[in-house]
């Protein structure tokens, strides 16, 4: 069976003409955890991408061009959220319920991230280790939420998702967690 790919569509508040779409390509393995491809379409020199970094953890993230992805085991409230950086920057947190933190940023291995782009196209890829992933990814279901936070050079936002089922943008609600990977 071919690893999925998943079109994000915009939140209606928040537009953006200069990007005509986001698509995402999800890998699971037992062996390496889960590969996100994020593929964004338009014109890529109006977004304002941060100057690649030596990786590190950092809040805030989702304040600039961001790709974000939350992952939960079906049927259990709790999540956990990945905030990628183009600039090699990431964020790991853990949560109990809605928006219920525990702790702060999670001290855990770096994600492998690696961005390339031309004037059309931006394709920013993260890797998730099995060990970032909850306890006994394998041989459980997933539910995944996609999203990703765009600024333009202009300072203007737009956020891309799965599903947009609240009138502002909140990526944590888990009816945007649409898709389900089967456990290998």
């Amino acid at each position: 069976m071919p690893d999925p790919t998943v079109s994000l569509c915009r939140h209606p508040a928040h537009p953006c003409p200069e990007i005509e779409g986001i698509e995402v390509l999800i890998a699971r393995s037992d062996a390496h955890g889960l590969s996100l491809i994020y593929q964004v379409h338009g014109h890529i020199n109006r977004l304002a991408l941060p100057a690649r970094r030596k990786p590190a953890c950092s809040e805030g993230l989702w304040k600039h061009t961001c790709f974000e992805a939350f992952i939960a085991i079906e049927g259990q409230r709790a999540y956990q959220e990945f905030n990628f950086s183009p600039s090699g920057e990431w964020a790991h947190y853990a949560f109990s319920a809605y928006r219920r933190r525990t702790g702060g940023l999670r001290p855990s291995p770096a994600p492998d991230t690696a961005i390339h782009h031309s004037p059309t196209c931006l394709e920013f890829r993260a890797s998730l280790g099995a060990e970032l992933l909850p306890s006994g990814h394998s041989r459980v279901a997933l539910r995944l939420g996609l999203s990703a936070v765009l600024e333009t050079v202009d300072g203007a936002h737009s956020f891309w998702a799965l599903s947009h089922p609240c009138p502002q943008p909140d990526f944590h609600r888990r009816a945007s967690f649409l898709i389900s990977l089967s456990s290998l």
